[in-house]
């Protein structure tokens, strides 16, 4: 049981070893960085207000996205939402974590 248990943690140990260093190349998104709004005119509803703010987190290997929606209706509290997107070159694609 004890070696099924060292191999397990040798096992994951590479496969954190194996992560690249560098974070992903954000040269061709850095215009997103900064802080966005618009309103929102939504079907059925109330109009809102959508605030957004894009920064590299986590060591610059994430884009973290955090969105805040205002709705205009009476006693609606704001919803703050916060992701992180990132590009996987051993999957070669964009994955996204909330």
């Amino acid at each position: 049981m004890i070696i099924v248990c060292v191999i397990a943690a040798i096992a994951i140990l590479a496969a954190h070893a194996e992560s690249p260093q560098v974070g992903p190349d954000w040269s061709s998104d850095r215009f997103l960085l900064g802080a966005w709004s618009c309103d929102l005119a939504r079907s059925g509803r109330q109009p809102a207000h959508e605030s957004a703010i894009y920064s590299l987190g986590l060591a610059g290997r994430w884009l973290k996205l955090t969105y805040t929606l205002t709705s205009r209706e009476p006693n609606t509290p704001s919803v703050t939402t916060e992701a992180y997107e990132s590009f996987d070159p051993r999957l070669n694609k964009w994955c996204t974590s909330r």
